[in-house]
């Protein structure tokens, strides 16, 4: 996935699409990624605090398909 630098640039370039496509209020980076013990091979940890309920497209959020690939969201 590349270092902290990298991710948080991602989430930045993605952040005004997924606040406003989720209704997201928060998002934040946690695990490995944010310690000496993050790897290439590691996933990449993000918690969101939702402004308002979220059904099904929790999927299209956190499926690992689309273009977050590599992230394990938590709800």
């Amino acid at each position: 996935m590349g270092t902290l630098t990298d991710i948080l640039t991602v989430l930045r370039r993605e952040r005004a699409h997924l606040f406003a496509k989720y209704g997201l209020k928060s998002m934040a980076v946690f695990g490995s990624a944010t310690r000496d013990d993050f790897r290439p091979d590691s996933d990449v940890d993000i918690m969101v605090e939702m402004k308002r309920p979220i059904g099904i497209e929790i999927i299209d959020l956190g499926d690992g398909t689309g273009p977050h690939r590599g992230a394990r969201w938590m709800w």
